[in-house]
């Protein structure tokens, strides 16, 4: 297990070392989990993230002339483009992040400014614990600071998705940026995707999360992914003809109302939407859970997203399979699910705190034995969001 050390001071002396002074600002923001919700979000439905304790850090200060700098501790050289030029492109790679979101920023100003970021992170990348939400959510938060724009959490959020799609070409929903800046120490986010309403539960005390990465690369192709978007549309299209009701997503599908016309539904579409009308419930239902303190029923529902993820949607894996029946079966576990988009990634299980770690290593000898493959784990609790750092750390 890696434990997380400090991005903060890290991302402050690449700054130093690189452009020879100090940063005006630095900002960390972190990575997340989602316990319930999974692909709700584009069906406006709801979802229940929590921010992890791993950051990202970025260290920001004015730049010379017109350019536009960034360096990342994990490249190996840094970018550079005239600020008032930037724009999407696939060869930037990593630094489309950045690049877009101080592109959304600098509407606010008056012209674009010169800038110079450095960044540093210990959010784990490719684990599906959302590395570039934490990204963009820490240079936005550190460049507005900088240039001193008012903005609410909402509106980091809505820069950083636009970011994301315009410059990184990923059409993600709001929640990974979302949790990241709405974290609050031991309590998970419940999110409205439609009103983008939110509130904070509390995660039962002495209960932690345990993230067990498969180490499978997913292969959730943009094909598989688009095909369940429009399935849930055909979903949408063909309810609302049988109900004669006016439907403007899947969240507007209530269980009563799917069960009774379901059964005329294509069979895949069915199974497609009843994963997402029974996970918008799970999500209530959750939120009445962690209200009571009722970390047993909390689990179940885990549990339940699991095997409707698995048999309705479709985006399990056997590995991802394995693992959940390997935590499912460890003392302290009440319950276990894949999280993210499945197809590979991590599994989440909601665990007894002195119970964690030692599940962590049955689960990864038994999935070790079962699959010949070493995945990796952490151990999480709710954490904070995303902070600008008040006293900049002083470099050597």
């Amino acid at each position: 297990m890696t434990e997380p050390h400090d991005p903060v001071r890290r991302a402050a002396s690449l700054y130093q070392r690189h452009f020879g002074v100090e940063p005006r600002a630095v900002a960390t923001a972190p990575g997340r989990v989602n316990l319930l919700g999974e692909h709700t979000d584009y069906n406006d439905g709801w979802v229940m993230p929590m921010a992890v304790q791993f950051l990202t850090a970025a260290a920001v200060g004015p730049g010379e002339e017109r350019w536009f700098e960034v360096v990342a501790e994990t490249e190996s050289a840094p970018f550079l483009s005239s600020i008032d030029f930037l724009k999407p492109n696939p060869d930037n790679g990593w630094a489309n992040y950045p690049a877009g979101v101080v592109t959304g920023l600098m509407g606010s100003l008056p012209a674009p400014s010169p800038l110079r970021i450095a960044v540093a992170g210990d959010v784990p990348v490719g684990a599906g614990l959302s590395s570039s939400a934490a990204l963009e959510v820490a240079v936005a938060v550190a460049c507005a600071e900088l240039w001193k724009i008012e903005t609410s959490p909402l509106d980091i959020a809505k820069i950083c998705q636009t970011a994301e799609h315009e410059f990184a070409g990923v059409p993600c929903g709001l929640m990974d940026q979302a949790a990241s800046v709405l974290g609050r120490e031991g309590q998970v986010v419940m999110m409205d995707c439609r009103s983008l309403e939110f509130e904070h539960y509390r995660l039962p005390h002495d209960h932690v999360v345990l993230i067990v990465d498969s180490c499978l690369p997913r292969r959730l192709s943009d094909s598989a992914y688009q095909e369940r978007r429009q399935q849930c549309q055909d979903g949408v299209e063909a309810l609302e003809a049988l109900s004669d009701t006016p439907l403007a997503a899947l969240r507007d599908v209530d269980i009563e109302m799917f069960a009774r016309y379901s059964e005329q539904l294509d069979p895949v579409v069915a199974a497609r939407c009843r994963h997402v009308v029974t996970e918008n419930t799970r999500v209530i239902d959750g939120r009445e859970a962690l209200a009571d303190g009722d970390a047993k029923s909390f689990g179940r529902l885990m549990t339940a997203s699991h095997e409707s993820l698995r048999d309705d949607y479709g985006v399990s894996v056997a590995a991802l399979d394995t693992l959940v029946d390997l935590a499912l079966v460890q003392p302290g576990c009440l319950g276990a699910r894949l999280t993210g988009a499945g197809f590979g990634g991590c599994i989440i299980a909601l665990m007894e705190k002195d119970s964690a770690e030692r599940a962590a290593e049955a689960v990864l000898a038994g999935y070790l034995e079962a699959r010949g493959i070493e995945g990796r784990h952490w151990i999480a609790s709710p954490s904070d969001g995303a902070t600008v750092v008040t006293e900049t750390p002083k470099t050597d």
